[in-house]
């Protein structure tokens, strides 16, 4: 019998693409991007409002157009990403992923669907807490919202920013993983954001199958900037280290850690979705835009004790009992909190998950000069200061 996500995960068959893509696709008039106001989202927008010279569709929710392009106007500001040249060439989009036709008018999702030449598909709602159930509406019914659109009028090609997260189960622990493959179904992919990001990116899948254009993004665990390091929401490795750091230890453990900066992450997508386009290759493309190189997690901490970080190694058992006390006497400390948190999960922080290749991905990339920065002494001094 079929599980809830494996039916979600079946695409309704009346959406297909039978028509041909716009002649515009390559040099682009309107590009519709989702979940701007996010982290990665931000660094996409002025991506792509840098490399085309299409007008930015944003899906966001204000109260007026002026309010929305004001709300990406600051957003863009806070990563120092602002150029007042963008202005002209926002177009905010009053709507909501989790809405039908986006929470649009029949009217205005008619004229979206005639105006857009590409879809870059970055939003969800993201929740390590959240059930399958309360993601859905956004992550699942946004994205066949979203095919719906890409089919609508004339075939658009859609680029999806899925996560490498689909592969995060007891199933490919040590487990080596290419960029073509897809975890099959199994009941051990915990988490309701994890299991909506399969089920998007199966209905994805099954849409490149139809004919739809366009790639599939896998990024891992996101960093701030590598040069400037301004901070969205703290991600659970950054959040890891620092509990870390502010513990004075780390604990033994075999395992490796992975991140990559988001401009690389940002640049890549962009570029890489370009690439495909102009090279008229096939639709269906992924790539694994996590560092090509993992770090051991001594090797981490001996770089951080080289940066003057006094922090030394106990072993898991002690390092659990000195994080469980440092939460009680700072109740108010929201890293060691949630850290704490963390550990109880089935698959926590510091479980060892799957070894993503990224060579398709690299020679991609090879004709340009995108490369993922090294987690180095000199990459860890921008993110952790002493």
């Amino acid at each position: 019998m079929m599980t809830e996500l494996q039916i979600d995960a079946q695409l309704d068959p009346t959406i297909q693409f039978p028509s041909p893509v716009t002649p515009d696709v390559t040099v682009p008039k309107a590009i519709l991007l989702t979940g701007a106001t996010g982290f990665l989202g931000a660094y996409l927008l002025a991506e792509l409002l840098r490399h085309t010279t299409a007008d930015l569709y944003c899906l966001l929710r204000a109260e007026s157009p002026a309010a929305g392009k004001a709300r990406l106007r600051d957003h863009l500001q806070f990563y120092q990403l602002w150029d007042d040249t963008f202005a002209a060439r926002m177009v905010p989009i009053l709507g909501d992923l989790a809405q039908p036709r986006l929470g649009l008018a029949d009217a205005e999702w008619q004229s979206l669907a005639d105006r857009i030449d590409v879809i870059y598909h970055n939003g969800a709602q993201v929740n390590a807490v959240y059930p399958y159930a309360r993601l859905k509406a956004a992550n699942v019914d946004g994205t066949v919202t979203l095919l719906q659109l890409a089919g609508l009028h004339h075939t658009k090609p859609l680029h999806f920013v899925s996560s490498l997260a689909i592969f995060m189960s007891r199933a490919y622990v040590n487990q080596t993983i290419r960029e073509s493959d897809f975890p099959a179904w199994e009941s051990n992919l915990q988490g309701g954001y994890r299991q909506s990001k399969w089920v998007a990116e199966a209905l994805i899948r099954e849409a490149q199958r139809r004919g739809l254009p366009g790639g599939i993004y896998r990024p891992g665990i996101i960093m701030e900037h590598s040069q400037s390091a301004i901070q969205g929401k703290p991600n659970n490795v950054s959040m890891g280290i620092e509990a870390c750091l502010q513990l004075g230890a780390y604990p033994q453990l075999k395992t490796t850690t992975n991140f990559a900066p988001v401009d690389y992450v940002s640049q890549a997508i962009v570029y890489l979705s370009q690439q495909s386009v102009e090279a008229g290759t096939p639709s269906g493309r992924i790539f694994h835009l996590c560092n090509p190189a993992s770090v051991a997690w001594p090797e981490l901490f001996a770089m951080l004790q080289r940066l003057d970080h006094p922090v030394v190694e106990r072993s898991y058992a002690d390092w659990l009992k000195e994080l469980e006390l440092q939460t009680q006497q700072q109740p108010e400390n929201k890293t060691l909190s949630v850290i704490r948190f963390l550990m109880r999960l089935p698959l926590n922080l510091f479980t060892d998950g799957p070894c993503f290749l990224t060579q398709e991905t690299q020679a991609a990339l090879a004709t340009s000069s995108i490369s993922c920065p090294k987690i180095d002494e000199q990459l860890l001094a921008t993110y952790f200061h002493p």
